[in-house]
């Protein structure tokens, strides 16, 4: 019984300790062809939109994204929106926040 628990700790720590190991491709640098600047985005639809513990979805599906563009030193800016619905009793319709 010892033995079977030990097996399964072992097996169970080595499959979670290689999901940690990943690694990027680097930029080449060298390269004069490289672009001067990426550009990247993501979307998700997510189940319940909340901020600080609060639905901002009214507790309904929420979708979001986001764009982000990297400049070839380093510096990046990006952006991310999501969907809201507030109560309408209380008079708000949506919100922008910069």
């Amino acid at each position: 019984m010892l033995n079977k628990k030990l097996l399964t700790a072992a097996v169970a720590t080595a499959l979670m300790s290689g999901a940690g190991y990943s690694l990027a491709q680097e930029k080449d640098d060298l390269d004069p062809r490289a672009e001067a600047f990426e550009i990247s985005g993501n979307v998700a639809l997510t189940s319940d939109y909340r901020f600080r513990g609060i639905s901002q979805s009214d507790e309904s599906a929420a979708i979001q994204g986001g764009f982000d563009v990297e400049f070839s030193p380093g510096f990046y800016v990006g952006t991310w929106g999501s969907s809201v619905d507030f109560d309408s009793n209380e008079g708000y319709d949506g919100s922008l926040e910069l």
